[in-house]
Formats: C-alpha cells, sequence, structure tokens
C-alpha cells in the first residue's frame, strides 16, 4: 500500500493511498482514540463506542449513493483506527458549489435526485444520519453530472427492533447548525431531551435527515443559503455577555424565520421550489423521501437522469 497524500479534518485525518494489491485508490481515515478519565481500559471510552458503533453501520450499508468501506485496521491498543474507505476524486459538494456562481437546475436536479436515493435507502435500512450538509455529500467523479454519495457516519443512528436506541440529550442531536431543524431547535433551546424509548424518536430523526436536505437542495438551485446570514453586530456584541451567543442566534433563526420562497427567486423553477418547500415544511406535514422521489421536480426528466446515474462509474481508482 503507497500514501499518497494528507489532510486533516474535523472527523480525523484522512490520507489518499493507493492498494498495489487490488489496483485502486483508497481513503484512510484515522480516528484518534482519547481514554475517558478514570478509565483504564480505552475500549469502553466514549471515543472507541462512537467509532465502533460509526464502522457497524457502514458495514451494514452497500448502495452507490453511500461512501463504501472497505476494511478497517486497528492497532493493538487501539488508540487510532483506521477506516479504509472509497476515494471520492471530485471531492465535496461543498466545495464544488463554493467555486461555481451556480449550477445549472438539471444539474441541481440530478444531485438531489441521488441524494434521495441515498437517503431513501438509509431511513429503509433503518439508519437515521443525522448530519447532512454539503461537506458530508462527495463527488465520486469529476463535475459536471458526477455520481454523488452520502459519507461521515459519525453521527449516525441505527433504529430497529434489534438496535438498543438510547435516549439522548439534546446537545447530542445538534448535528450542524446550519443545517438543525426547526423541531431540533427548539428542543435544544428548552434544555430538554429529545427522544426517550416510548416516543416515536426514529420518525423524528428522519424528519430531521429531509430537513438537512431541503436546505442543501434549496442552495443547489437558488446558490443561496435558506436562512439569513447572521447579524455579525449583533452575535459580536452578544458575545461578550454570552459565549454561546452564535448558537443561540442560529437557533432563533431556525424557529422564527422561513426561508425566501418567493416567486422571484424561484419564477423559472416551480416545481423545484414545490419540492424544497414540502421539506422545509413544519411537522407533521415535511417530505419524507417517498414523496420527494415522486416530486414533479424529481420526475422531470428521470429517464434521462436514471441512464446517466447507471452509465456513472460506481467506484473510482481502479
Amino acid at each position: 500500500m503507497t500514501w499518497l497524500s494528507c489532510f486533516s479534518g474535523g472527523c480525523g485525518t484522512v490520507h489518499l493511498g493507493y492498494d498495489t494489491k487490488a489496483c485502486m485508490q483508497i481513503a484512510c481515515k484515522i480516528v484518534s482514540i482519547s481514554r475517558d478519565k478514570g478509565e483504564d481500559d480505552i475500549r469502553k471510552s466514549e471515543d472507541y463506542q462512537q467509532t465502533m458503533k460509526e464502522i457497524k453501520i457502514l458495514r451494514k450499508v452497500s448502495h452507490t449513493s453511500i461512501n463504501r468501506i472497505i476494511d478497517v485496521a486497528e492497532n493493538e491498543c487501539p488508540r487510532k483506527i483506521c477506516l479504509i474507505l472509497e476515494v471520492a476524486s471530485g471531492g465535496d459538494l461543498l466545495s464544488y458549489l463554493m467555486r461555481r456562481d451556480r449550477v445549472d437546475i438539471e444539474e441541481a436536479r440530478y444531485y438531489t435526485l441521488q441524494i434521495a436515493y441515498g437517503i431513501k435507502y438509509l431511513h429503509d435500512t433503518g439508519i437515521v444520519h443525522r448530519d447532512i450538509k454539503p461537506e458530508n455529500l462527495l463527488l465520486l467523479n469529476s463535475p459536471p453530472r458526477a455520481r454523488i454519495q452520502i459519507s461521515d457516519f459519525g453521527a449516525a443512528r441505527l433504529f430497529g427492533p434489534n438496535e438498543e436506541f438510547q435516549p439522548e440529550t439534546s446537545s447530542t442531536w445538534l448535528g450542524t447548525l446550519s443545517y438543525i431543524s426547526p423541531e431540533m431547535a427548539q428542543a435544544v433551546l428548552a434544555g430538554m431531551e429529545t427522544t426517550t424509548r416510548e416516543e416515536p424518536e426514529p420518525n423524528v430523526a428522519m424528519a430531521g435527515d429531509m430537513w438537512a436536505i431541503g436546505c442543501v437542495s434549496y442552495m443547489l438551485f437558488t446558490n443561496k443559503e435558506p436562512f439569513a446570514p447572521f447579524d455579525k453586530a449583533y452575535v459580536e456584541y452578544d458575545l461578550k455577555r454570552n459565549k454561546n451567543a452564535r448558537m443561540l442566534h442560529v437557533l432563533k433563526v431556525r424557529i422564527e424565520r422561513k426561508p425566501n420562497m418567493g416567486e422571484q427567486l424561484w419564477a423559472s423553477m416551480p416545481e423545484a421550489r414545490e419540492m424544497v418547500q414540502g421539506l422545509l415544511n413544519e411537522l407533521p406535514s415535511r417530505w419524507g423521501a417517498v414523496k420527494m422521489l415522486a416530486s414533479s421536480c424529481l420526475q422531470e426528466g428521470r429517464a434521462e437522469m436514471e441512464a446517466l446515474y447507471c452509465r456513472s462509474p460506481v467506484h473510482i481508482g481502479s
């Protein structure tokens, strides 16, 4: 195995390498494990348990719209765990959007369709992702018309009859602030636990995924964020009094403000507007993956998009 490059991010350190036996490029995500205070066994640490949960989920999934795990390497004293993953040579969706003024409507529709395929598969499999955002949507090959894959399952959860869905505090459900749903924002502001075993927590969690996809779709079709940017002066002033000012401001905006769904912005794409509005509805009216896939927006040009999807390379790097 030959290592070609390395970069670091919030998920850990990622090395780009080449598997000489399989003759393919690979990505190696290295996760550092810290021992919990007062605990000698590192395998009982929160870091270790969380990483094992991510690996369990990745091994459970198999879909062309999900970034694939190839192997796992663990030291005898597991201070570092290495996840060998499929390489996405086109980078992530956020980087691509930042390089472009905007993508055309056909490209936006094609990417949105693939994201919908991936999230429907996850929800049907009993998995909620909980951190859908452009940075976690990878381009498997070079754009335009790239194959999109959902990645980074560090915040994901399994649910189902054979899975223990643990009650979690609001802070563990945050994901990324910019894509947090209004019901989650309310729970965080209230300082409440968001789930108990008796509540329909998978439905709420899946609805949170759909909200985040609504935010991503809004960006794809308009090249704008769905919610107004932070009032910098307000936040900086409030930071002097409250170190959580930015978070509180974002949460209040998410609850109180509505995205711009006006005719002027969406005049040339009414079907996309209808779909995005459905994804950004309040509960219980928010669209799920099935309704999203059946929308007029994703039905238009569907045969051509599916033909392109089938022709696109499934695995890059060989």
